[in-house]
């Protein structure tokens, strides 16, 4: 990477770009293949990409041809009725005995508004990405700008995510994509069944997945849910350059990407609540309604950084035994303070841990993903623009070099 900073647009040839938009179509049916030449023990249980791209890749490309006004009253009052139907509905879920009937007659409501309210919130990130220049001119047109790939996003349940991690290190070693919905017995029955001596696993939610169409969690607050949907397209956006098209180099490049989606993702999803703000009644934007909380007197962000930092130095002492226990009493102490944590072991903090914004980190990246997008005044055009060349991971302190000269 050179040492000088600017900003360069994409000019693709037209057999890159060619090769480039026949792999991305043809993502289904690569997955086909290598779906049949692979079995699994977990087989049954596994997400069937293939599948969903099969679904939902034909109205992907057809709803960017149905962007909406967000300005309009009646599009702005659908998106309303929809996050108000989903802090209802979670509410009745969160009850010990939820009535079955109410929410059954919620969610076919809620699914009413639901392609309205993707396209709105297709048409608000297309709006605000093309606003920051984020934009792409192809050959032969260089003066009309696309937003590049189109924005789209399903809102539904994504998979679960299977994380495996060596024991002695806190390292990712291979996630597998699993049906959602599935009950906690079978979850516990399939970690039990992944680990070992060497090996733990965890199956955790997910937020999103940057399928194509994004696949976006509905059960959240519509602030989360443009988060998300941003997040996801960064990471479309990304893979047409060398930081996304290294993601699976290393662990490394993994948070170096996760954590610029997430930077990113954040600042335009503000850019878009700033310019168009909804006003929701009652703060019925998608969170459960009030429940009283257990007090509590320590911070799940300072504990879980503590023991973090403790479980690492016992690890690299060799002491695996008290590592694993120290993470399951501080599991138990965080749900006695009203924080629900299913379990604390070396591939939950090797999950979280890619994301170098939590305190689930200790990656020493983090900070420096942080100071770029400081040094870069919180532009998001400029901070991605520089952070998708990086090809190596030492280019985050020659970029940091080069931007303080500025």
């Amino acid at each position: 990477m050179n040492k000088e900073i600017y900003l360069k647009s994409w000019k693709p040839k037209w057999l890159v770009l060619a090769i480039l938009i026949a792999l991305f179509s043809a993502l289904p049916f690569f997955v086909i293949i290598t779906t049949s030449l692979f079995e699994s023990q977990l087989e049954k249980y596994e997400y069937k990409l293939w599948l969903w791209e099969a679904t939902y890749l034909p109205s992907a490309l057809a709803s960017n041809f149905q962007r909406v006004d967000p300005l309009n009253d009646e599009h702005q009052k659908t998106v309303l009725a929809y996050f108000k139907l989903t802090s209802i509905l979670r509410t009745e879920m969160s009850k010990p005995t939820s009535d079955k009937k109410i929410l059954a007659e919620l969610i076919i409501e809620r699914e009413q508004h639901e392609d309205s309210v993707e396209h709105f919130i297709q048409s608000l990130l297309h709006n605000t990405i093309q606003e920051k220049q984020l934009t792409t001119g192809f050959p032969f047109l260089k003066k009309v700008q696309f937003v590049w790939p189109p924005i789209a996003i399903e809102l539904e349940t994504p998979p679960l995510l299977l994380v495996r991690s060596a024991r002695k290190q806190i390292t990712r070693k291979g996630d597998t994509l699993l049906k959602p919905g599935l009950s906690e017995e079978t979850i516990i029955s399939i970690e039990s069944g992944i680990d070992s001596h060497e090996t733990v696993s965890l199956i955790v939610s997910i937020g999103g997945l940057a399928t194509y169409p994004s696949s976006i969690l509905d059960l959240r607050t519509y602030s989360t849910v443009l988060q998300t949907a941003a997040h996801e397209w960064i990471h479309h956006y990304l893979a047409f350059y060398p930081l996304g098209r290294n993601y699976w180099k290393s662990q490394r490049f993994q948070e170096i990407n996760e954590t610029t989606a997430n930077i990113a993702g954040k600042a335009i999803a503000k850019a878009v609540e700033e310019k168009t703000p909804l006003a929701f009644p009652n703060n019925l934007d998608g969170r459960i309604s009030f429940v009283q909380k257990q007090a509590t007197t320590i911070s799940f962000s300072e504990e879980l950084q503590r023991l973090r930092q403790k479980v690492d130095q016992l690890l690299i002492e060799g002491d695996i035994s008290n590592a694993e226990l120290l993470m399951f009493e501080s599991q138990k102490i965080l749900n006695q303070n009203g924080f629900n944590v299913r379990k604390i072991n070396q591939a939950y903090f090797a999950f979280y841990g890619t994301y170098t914004d939590l305190p689930q980190s200790s990656s020493p990246l983090g900070p420096k993903i942080k100071k770029i997008w400081k040094l870069t005044q919180g532009d998001i055009r400029t901070f991605l623009t520089i952070m998708r060349e990086i090809s190596e991971v030492t280019d985050l302190d020659e970029t940091i070099a080069a931007l303080k000269k500025k």
